[in-house]
């Protein structure tokens, strides 16, 4: 039971070191960016999909107005 309460000690002086220095809460920006370049790939086919079926209905295809 001693060692678990050694172990209990260096979350504390981790929680101080954050604190105290900025460059530990930089880390978890890049892997927030990856998780939301996925998310951003499937808005970008969304949109470029309804953007794409938008500019398809918006034309008139009949025989009329070709020629």
């Amino acid at each position: 039971m001693h060692m678990m309460s050694d172990c209990v000690m260096l979350p504390d002086s981790r929680d101080s070191r954050i604190t105290e220095g900025p460059r530990l809460p930089k880390p978890p920006q890049p892997r927030r960016r990856g998780s939301l370049e996925f998310y951003e790939w499937i808005v970008l086919i969304l949109f470029l999909g309804s953007l794409g079926l938008a500019v398809a209905t918006s034309y008139d295809l009949d025989p009329d107005n070709v020629g």
